[in-house]
């Protein structure tokens, strides 16, 4: 968990994410992609891993998310490590986390190829 978010930041990140979990999935795949920011597989990796420990101090226990399930549930077909089981005693303990959270980065911006192209279009066609 992401120590140091206060009340203010932790329900504007359940807004963000409220309103992504409002939207089809397409929208939830190209946001991933602009947060991965240029297609970069590391950007996305590094920020699947934030996103995953949001800290929900704020929230009562009954009212804090699950983030594993509920990105799983914008990528269907895409299982999310936990953190926990790639730590010692962990049932993947002699793998590398940072690695299984990189191989779903490349596979989300895989998915969004398709936005990344209309999105180069757009933009290519606006600045002419």
């Amino acid at each position: 968990r992401i120590p140091g978010g206060s009340t203010v930041v932790q329900l504007n990140q359940r807004m963000l994410l409220d309103l992504i979990a409002s939207q089809p999935r397409s929208f939830a795949v190209a946001v991933l992609a602009e947060i991965g920011g240029h297609g970069s597989p590391r950007g996305l990796a590094s920020a699947l891993m934030a996103l995953l420990e949001l800290d929900q101090s704020s929230f009562a226990e009954p009212h804090r998310l699950d983030l594993h399930a509920l990105l799983e549930s914008w990528l269907p077909g895409f299982k999310l490590p936990r953190r926990a089981d790639y730590l010692a005693g962990g049932r993947w303990a002699r793998q590398s986390y940072y690695d299984a959270i990189y191989a779903v980065a490349k596979n989300i911006l895989e998915d969004a190829e398709a936005f990344m192209a209309l999105k180069g279009h757009i933009q290519r066609v606006r600045h002419n």
